[in-house]
């Protein structure tokens, strides 16, 4: 029978203990090794050597040249963005210096894009003033 207030070997239950601390402290340190070590995944697929893409200019795209995880090397056509647009706006910028260019011709004048196209009745002379009684 145990008395109370008696403890029997109070130096086992402190190995015990020491022991979890320890073999707990032994495993996560394995833990770690190993996955730094042989790294894994649920899904089959890891994130390394990934390459994020920019084109200069933006745009849709139109064809895609590269299939996925397909090797790449410097230079390579990853994809073709759609020219129309750019094409559109080449061809509206070589209108309007074409339509400059003949404004300013010789022999055509100068422009007068503010000019007046019609003369208000109040302008013309001889015309009644509304301040005459």
């Amino acid at each position: 029978m145990k008395m109370a207030g008696l403890r029997s070997n109070p130096k086992r239950g402190k190995l015990i203990a020491l022991a979890i601390v320890l073999v707990a402290l032994l495993l996560s340190v394995y833990a770690y090794q190993r996955t730094s070590r042989y790294p894994s995944s649920d899904d089959a697929s890891l994130d390394a050597d990934l390459v994020h893409v920019a084109s200069p200019v933006g745009g849709r795209i139109a064809s895609i040249r590269v299939a996925d995880n397909q090797l790449v090397a410097k230079g390579d056509v990853l994809f073709e963005i759609d020219p129309v647009p750019y094409r559109l706006a080449v061809a509206q910028a070589r209108a309007d210096l074409e339509l400059a260019q003949a404004a300013q011709a010789p022999g055509s004048g100068p422009l007068q894009p503010n000019a007046p196209r019609h003369r208000s009745p109040r302008s013309r002379p001889g015309a009644p003033s509304r301040t005459t009684r």
